[in-house]
């Protein structure tokens, strides 16, 4: 593992987001803080939706991953919001606390900050995120572009 970790560094580019006309750096979580990154993939031919989160701690090290399939096609918005929700519970289930969940949906973080409600499947995908959320008070769920 730490082989791959040297490898990488060496020959990735650094993340980036630009932002108001400034370069910002990804940064590590605050001490004491997990960062868990999801994201979704769609793979429409076999009608699959897979998911897959990955939790890291302040000093940038991995502490665990996972990953689900589903037999489903799925809208963009639909499996970014049941990966979270998938996180959400992966994270309690191993009794963690202060955690933050990095979102590449911009639309689903904003849904989860609005008090709009709507009919579909993915509104109660939503209220069953922001019920979850609510239960912890020291999970946090930010956008970031990738």
């Amino acid at each position: 593992m730490q082989q791959w970790q040297e490898v990488y560094k060496h020959h990735s580019p650094p993340i980036l987001q630009h932002k108001k006309n400034r370069v910002q750096v990804w940064e590590k979580p605050t001490e004491s803080w997990l960062k868990c990154n999801v994201d979704a993939a769609f793979h429409d031919c076999n009608h699959i939706t897979s998911f897959a989160c990955c939790v890291g701690d302040s000093r940038e090290q991995f502490i665990r991953a996972q990953t689900k399939w589903q037999r489903a096609i799925m809208t963009v918005l639909e499996g970014e919001a049941v990966v979270l929700l998938k996180a959400l519970h992966f994270v309690d289930a191993n009794r963690w606390d202060w955690v933050f969940f990095q979102s590449d949906s911009y639309t689903l973080v904003q849904a989860l900050s609005s008090s709009g409600h709507g009919d579909s499947e993915v509104y109660a995908i939503v209220f069953s995120i922001s019920y979850q959320l609510s239960l912890h008070s020291n999970f946090k769920v930010k956008f970031v572009r990738r």
